[in-house]
Parts: structure tokens; C-alpha cells; sequence
């Protein structure tokens, strides 16, 4: 029916990348498929597809996994206007501030923007024009908010 998977599995020990044979999953709460985004790549072909792992704290792009390894990160994912450039929320970092992260097209992970307590910055991720749109739900008792701020001030 023309169908596959491409990553991650709910439930099981199995994961999939891309339709390849299936390969045993790094840990069964992994949360691969939470976050998906669509990235340009490095430039030198077709646009990817990059998968959040927030439970191991990774995303997969390019066959490889990148992040730290806690907070959450990769729970939400926005390719950037920069080719390569993907923006990444990590929403339970320094006990869910949450943050945000510049990744590059070498897999570097860099912190660009960090919460107050509890905010949670990070949840959602999207780029509209020049800018990054950050959500931060905030604690169930508080107002949540969303920052927009240029991609090029957060490049430097």
C-alpha cells in the first residue's frame, strides 16, 4: 500500500529508520516519533526527516543520533531557515525551565535559550519567517507564553 515505517515503535522492542531492516530499540520508553520535523539537510540534497527521541534525550537525523541525553530533548523539533540548522526543545532541562538548542549541521548541540523555573521553554517549536516561536505551558497554576525571537540572534 506504498506505507512504511520510518521510525520508532509505541510499544515493543523493535525500531525501524527509514524502512531498513528492523534493529533493536535503545530503550523501550524512548519515545522515538514523539517530536518529527522536516529539515534541509546540509545543503547537498533532499530535505530529511528528523525524529525526536525525548526519553533518551536524542534526535535522529542523518542515520545518527544527537542531544545530551536528558531534558527531554528532541519532545519538540524545527528546521531552520539556515540549511543544516534544527532547533530542538529540551522542556524538563534544569528541572523543567526547559531549554532550547541550536543544532548544526555537524551534530553539535549548543544551548540558546534557557527557561525560568517551571516554565518548560522548549514544549513546542516552529519557525515562521526570520523567527523561532518557543512555547512555554508553564505549571498547570500559571499562564504559559510563547517568545518570538530571530534566528540570526540566536546563531551568533
Amino acid at each position: 500500500d506504498g506505507n512504511e515505517v520510518v521510525a520508532g515503535a509505541a510499544l515493543g522492542d523493535v525500531a525501524t529508520w527509514r524502512g531498513d531492516a528492523p534493529s533493536p530499540r535503545a530503550a523501550t520508553a524512548d519515545g522515538a516519533g514523539f517530536a518529527l520535523a522536516r529539515c534541509q539537510g546540509d545543503g547537498s540534497g533532499a530535505p530529511e526527516v528528523v525524529v525526536g527521541a525525548p526519553g533518551r534525550g536524542v534526535v535522529t537525523t542523518a542515520g545518527r543520533d544527537v542531544g545530551p541525553g536528558t531534558g527531554r530533548f528532541g519532545a519538540a523539533i524545527a528546521g531552520g531557515t539556515e540549511p543544516g540548522v534544527l532547533w530542538v526543545g529540551a522542556p524538563a532541562a534544569d528541572d523543567h525551565a526547559g531549554a532550547v538548542y541550536r543544532v548544526d549541521a555537524l551534530g553539535v548541540a549548543t544551548v540558546v535559550l534557557v527557561g525560568a523555573p517551571l516554565d518548560e521553554l522548549g514544549t513546542a517549536l516552529v519557525v515562521a519567517g526570520d523567527r523561532l516561536y518557543v512555547g512555554a505551558p508553564g505549571p498547570a497554576s500559571g499562564g504559559g507564553f510563547v517568545i518570538a525571537v530571530p534566528e540570526a540572534a540566536l546563531s551568533r
